[in-house]
């Protein structure tokens, strides 16, 4: 199982709600309509207020992302498969420039050994 992670940050000038909105949205239902070789898409958001309420130090955190995006592939050869697809070159890849500060964005990736999650 590959586990391929993008930690993303909003396009400059974007408003957090605008960008959550849109990646949910927008991006989401591009992502989920054909979903090719991948098993499984997560995305998981940064909360507006959800760190720094309180003046303790402890308590105020900086993330410089606004999501992570987890997407799930069988194996290697099914990843380079959706990503050589005309659909994620076309549609999918070129919408990124919608919300997304692309040069910012870091995709690590993680292979589990057996298989598991």
């Amino acid at each position: 199982m590959i586990k391929l992670v993008a930690a993303v940050r909003r396009r400059p000038g974007m408003t957090h709600a605008e960008y959550a909105e849109y990646i949910e949205n927008v991006h989401g239902e591009i992502a989920l309509a054909d979903t090719l070789t991948v098993r499984k898409y997560v995305q998981n958001h940064v909360l507006d207020g959800a760190y720094g309420a309180l003046g303790d130090v402890g308590y105020q955190v900086t993330l410089p992302r606004d999501s992570v995006t987890e997407l799930y592939f069988d194996d290697l050869e099914s990843m380079g498969q959706t990503f050589a697809d005309p659909y994620t070159r076309e549609v999918v890849g070129p919408d990124a420039v919608n919300f997304s500060d692309q040069p910012a964005a870091l995709a690590p990736s993680r292979t589990t050994p057996g298989g598991g999650g």
